[in-house]
Order: structure tokens, then sequence, then C-alpha cells
């Protein structure tokens, strides 16, 4: 809906009324919040679930860095601290040169469990030695994967790792997406914030 704007309404307030059914005046927006956006206008068609994936994955290639409470690293460590004993994840962490084949157990009856968790390959089992370089391989395999499936403990505090407008946008343009209306409409209201600071800065020096 558009309305007229008028000199008694704040024209950043006029510029969100035009889209407020998005909370898009903060300065920054989570992963979360950017899926479910997105997902309302992105052709072709993805569903939130799916942005949400494609925002884990570019984070854990370190093509988007962000705002989060840890780093890749140390997301990665504190995982392999608490998970790599477990058998009831998608994923199992394996060390060194162990990264090959899937383990095969043979059974009494002549059949044979196949273990299909997608592999974490990490340096060793001593998390405090490893850096970024030596975990590449673990990042690429993790980019592969959607935590949702496969770790979904780790889904909430990746849904809110927090990207600026400007990072986001970088982002969108070097993968080639085109820039999605609530990105624009947020870039409106920025633009108008900062032109009534400037007015009202200016007028006290008057």
């Amino acid at each position: 809906m558009t309305r007229a704007w008028s000199p008694g309404l704040p024209r950043s307030q006029y510029v969100f009324a035009e889209c407020a059914m998005f909370p898009i005046g903060k300065d920054k927006l989570s992963f979360r919040e950017i899926s479910d956006y997105w997902s309302r206008e992105i052709q072709p068609p993805a569903t939130r679930l799916e942005l949400l994936g494609l925002l884990e994955s570019a984070w854990w290639l370190g093509e988007i860095r962000a705002d989060s409470a840890m780093s890749r690293l140390q997301l990665l460590q504190d995982m392999f601290k608490s998970m790599h004993d477990r058998d009831d994840l998608g994923i199992v962490f394996v060390q060194g040169e162990d990264g090959g084949s899937p383990a095969i157990t043979d059974l009494p009856d002549g059949c044979v469990v196949v273990d299909v968790r997608r592999r974490v390959n990490v340096p060793s089992g001593d998390a405090t030695s490893w850096d970024e370089g030596a975990c590449e391989i673990a990042f690429r395999t993790l980019a592969e994967t959607s935590s949702i499936e496969r770790y979904p403990e780790i889904t909430p505090g990746l849904a809110f790792i927090e990207l600026t407008h400007d990072e986001f946008d970088d982002w969108r343009r070097k993968r080639g997406y085109p820039k999605p209306s609530f990105l624009e409409a947020s870039c409106r209201i920025r633009r108008a914030r900062q032109t009534e600071s400037t007015g009202r800065k200016t007028a006290s020096y008057h």
C-alpha cells in the first residue's frame, strides 16, 4: 500500500510504512530473517530452509564472515569436542588420513552395514592445535551439508548469525543473484535516516 508523505511524518517512517511487513530498518539481519524474506521473491523459487542452507554454506566456505558468536574454526572445534563420539548424527568425524571410504561392518548372516554418514575430515584428535588452513577440507564438507538434516542442534546458532546489509549485498552480487526488493527497501530507509540525521545536525548549527 502506498501513502503520500507529509511534512509532519519523518520520511524514514514513510518509507518503512511502504514495507511494514519487513523489519528491515535494522542495521543487520540474521540468516533466519534473510532466508525468510528472500524466499518470498527469489526466482527460481526456493524455500526458506533451502536459502538458510545456502547462507550456512557460504559461511562455512568463508565467503561471508558475518557477526557470529563463534568463528567457523571455533564452531568446528566445539562440534568435534561435543559430537566426535556420537552415532545419532548425519556426520562423523574422522582424523588425518582416515577420511576415505565409509566404514563397512560385516554381519554374521553375510549382510553388511555401511556407515552412510557424511565424513568430516579433521587434522587430528587435538582440536586446540587446529588452524583454519588445516581445516579447509572439513569446512568444504560442512558447506555441502545441511545442518537441519545432519546436525540439527547447531541450526539455531547458525540461523541467528547476522549480516550487515552491505555484506549480504556484496555476497549476493558476487554469486550473481538479483538484488531482492527487501534489500532495496532497506537501502531507502537507511538513506532517509541519514538524510534526517544530517538535517538535524545542520539545523542545530543555526
